[in-house]
């Protein structure tokens, strides 16, 4: 009986209609920041530090790590190929090697940096 009640039980619910959706969605979140390589660029070591900056690329541009950085209008940027997609990165999640890459080294220092030692690292904590 058991059994049976069971077996009527599991026939009633196969033939009620489900009510669950299933939808999936695809976003790479990469924004467009207007930083175009058309090709992969001339990478030039950071002396003592385990960075890189593209000094032909016309903004702040490094690699470090297996990435490739860019600080734009106050803003740090990240991604895994040379030409993007750039994803949004708070300051904090910026590696420290990167932040202090000495401001010579910044194709366009923004203005916070006037007046700070060439052959020194930003000072993030006055900024920040």
């Amino acid at each position: 009986m058991r059994y049976l009640f069971l077996a009527v039980w599991l026939a009633i619910a196969g033939m009620t209609p489900a009510a669950a959706q299933l939808s999936f969605g695809f976003s790479s979140g990469g924004v467009s920041i207007g930083v175009n390589v058309p090709v992969y660029p001339r990478l030039v070591a950071v002396p003592g530090y385990p960075v890189y900056y593209a000094p032909d690329v016309g903004t702040n541009y490094f690699f470090y790590d297996g990435l490739y950085w860019v600080f734009q209008n106050g803003t740090w940027y990240q991604s895994s190929w040379y030409n993007g997609p750039w994803m949004l990165v708070p300051p904090d999640a910026v590696p420290l090697y990167v932040l202090r890459v000495p401001v010579r080294y910044y194709r366009h220092p923004p203005t916070f940096f006037r007046g700070w030692a060439l052959n020194a690292a930003p000072r993030w904590d006055e900024h920040w």
